[in-house]
């Protein structure tokens, strides 16, 4: 079952051929901008995601000054206490 081709062919349903376009798809990885205070939480969130940053002194799109790159269900969990803490800011 090839659920990249799957989920392609939604996006480019759903948002457009230009949007499918513009999705890096070598990577299978879900990007998360959380709106934290990233000199609190980055170094917290790292210790459970290694690839996390801090994107609030570089250009980024303005969604969150913390970026976590999820690979993985278990970083989707260990992430989930940060999610609520963002949503309910």
């Amino acid at each position: 079952m090839n659920h990249q081709s799957d989920f392609k062919s939604l996006i480019m349903k759903k948002l457009g051929a230009d949007v499918a376009v513009a999705i890096d798809w070598s990577t299978p990885r879900l990007l998360v901008y959380l709106h934290l205070d990233a000199a609190i939480y980055t170094a917290q969130i790292q210790h459970h995601i290694a690839g996390t940053r801090d994107v609030s002194a570089i250009g980024h799109w303005g969604t969150g000054d913390i970026e976590v790159s999820i690979t993985q269900l278990a970083e989707l969990q260990a992430l989930e206490p940060y999610l609520r803490m963002a949503y309910e800011a």
